[in-house]
């Protein structure tokens, strides 16, 4: 390999890492300093690389340029990514018919690696928090429903080596690798993952992954509400009325 592709070799990959750490800080971006720290860069770099992204509105700056955030057209990107497959568009009116029935907030997540992120949703007008609130927002796996579900799906050693790489993002969450690996045998015993007041006090959620042609999942529909509101009944009409979606779902996405 020529010294010139050696070295964008080494920008695409600096890059790739740049838009990595920005989006796991979220809406409130991150500090150049910081940056330069955890990626081992000079800030000089950092604005270097960040100049190209703004230009095409992959960046934008905060507080008198000292932080980065995600800009709008890298979440146009992200969006029509997300879709690829189709199965966003797919999934909107199953996500727009459970809200209205059940009047609850419904997430579409989908793998990415090690993470589950938010692909869509359609919000109920709750006033109470979740654990990923908008499009685009990521957390790891075995942590919260949607996440279980899709866990629930894979082989014990994927399981494993799921954790066992998440495992230092556990902490923040008050989850250890043995409580996961009990909520993703007891999903896919049941059928469908629950979690009630673990991740965030009285908020419950209800999850069921979409099979693809192979069996397999990346893919799960997720219901959010108060744990005050989920009584036995309405835990078995959200469960039954995800199965029936989520069953339609597959025919399409295996037809």
């Amino acid at each position: 390999m020529s010294e010139k592709s050696v070295e964008g070799a080494q920008v695409i990959g600096k890059s790739i890492a740049l838009l990595k750490f920005i989006s796991a800080a979220g809406s409130d971006g991150a500090k150049v300093k910081d940056i330069a720290a955890a990626l081992n860069m000079s800030v000089p770099t950092i604005y270097r690389l960040a100049r190209a992204f703004e230009k095409n509105g992959w960046l934008e700056r905060l507080d008198h340029k000292m932080s980065l955030r995600l800009g709008i057209e890298l979440f146009a990107l992200g969006v029509k990514a997300a879709d690829a497959a189709g199965i966003r568009s797919i999934a909107r009116p199953a996500l727009v018919r459970i809200s209205e029935e059940v009047g609850a907030t419904v997430f579409l997540m989908c793998r990415n690696d090690h993470h589950v992120i938010v692909v869509d949703r359609v919000w109920a007008g709750q006033n109470f928090p979740t654990l990923t609130d908008n499009v685009g927002s990521m957390v790891p796996m075995g942590v919260g429903a949607a996440s279980i579900a899709i866990m629930s799906i894979l082989e014990q050693s994927n399981v494993e080596a799921l954790t066992c790489a998440n495992e230092p993002s556990y902490e923040r969450y008050d989850l250890t690798r043995a409580l996961i690996a009990a909520t993703v045998s007891e999903a896919k015993e049941r059928g469908y993952a629950e979690t009630q007041s673990t991740l965030i006090a009285g908020l419950s959620a209800l999850s069921i992954p979409v099979r693809n042609f192979n069996g397999l999942s990346t893919t799960a529909l997720s219901v959010n509400l108060p744990t005050d509101l989920l009584t036995a009944s309405r835990r078995a009409h959200i469960i039954e009325l995800l199965k029936a979606e989520v069953d339609s779902i597959e025919k399409i996405v295996r037809s």
